[in-house]
């Protein structure tokens, strides 16, 4: 028997597999309608000409190849930090942000899973629906995962009220993972006011808040 003959096949991603589907249909008048990249008037992909402007920048520059700090690059991390929090907050001065670099986006959620199971708190909530691969993310790392009401089906719109309802119903200590924006799949996203709001809600209750921010970083 084999060491792998257990295994079960993970369901395909409704968004990644889009792109596999759309490559096999003959159909010449076809639009890709998956996963949000460039393309040019033939469909074929294409890079902005200020990216292959910084690649030939870094080129030139002729960089090492050393090992970088166990945090990763400080540079890259230090940019970062200014592009999710601005460059007056003084986050980078008074040392009240941590910083840290991980090979991908979903790496960058293990870790952070991790961290809050083995440290902080035992508990999670995610919005319904949500990306699909949050689930097994969150619950391989040790956290039982709940949902809180986020989309109504319905009208196609935001489920404000549900969202507030909820979140005044989680325990104290536990955890809530939020789309900074562009929500993973609805793409509906909390007016700026709503996320006082929900933001007034979650320190009242004593919840941590979790941010996947992903479409700003990609």
């Amino acid at each position: 028997m084999s060491f792998f003959s257990t295994l079960e096949t993970l369901p395909e991603d409704p968004i990644l597999g889009i792109p596999i589907l759309f490559a096999a249909d003959p159909r010449t008048t076809k639009v890709n309608l998956g996963i949000g990249t460039y393309r040019d008037a033939n469909g074929k992909p294409f890079v902005l000409k200020t990216i292959r402007k910084a690649e030939a920048l870094l080129t030139q520059k002729e960089l090492n190849k050393e090992y970088l700090p166990i945090e990763g690059s400080p540079d890259f991390i230090r940019e970062t930090i200014k592009l999710l929090f601005g460059n007056s907050t003084g986050f980078l001065q008074n040392g009240t942000v941590f910083g840290a670099q991980t090979v991908g986006g979903t790496s960058a959620l293990r870790i952070g899973a991790d961290f809050l199971s083995q440290h902080i708190c035992r508990n999670i909530f995610i919005s319904q629906p949500t990306w699909p691969n949050h689930h097994p993310v969150f619950s391989r790392s040790g956290l039982a995962v709940h949902s809180y009401r986020y989309y109504n089906p319905d009208t196609h719109q935001l489920d404000f009220d549900s969202i507030c309802s909820d979140i005044k119903k989680m325990p104290s200590g536990s955890a809530i993972l939020l789309h900074l924006c562009c929500h993973n799949p609805t793409g509906a996203d909390p007016t700026l006011e709503q996320w006082k709001e929900i933001s007034e809600l979650i320190a009242k209750q004593k919840i941590l808040p979790f941010f996947d921010a992903a479409p700003i970083l990609k």
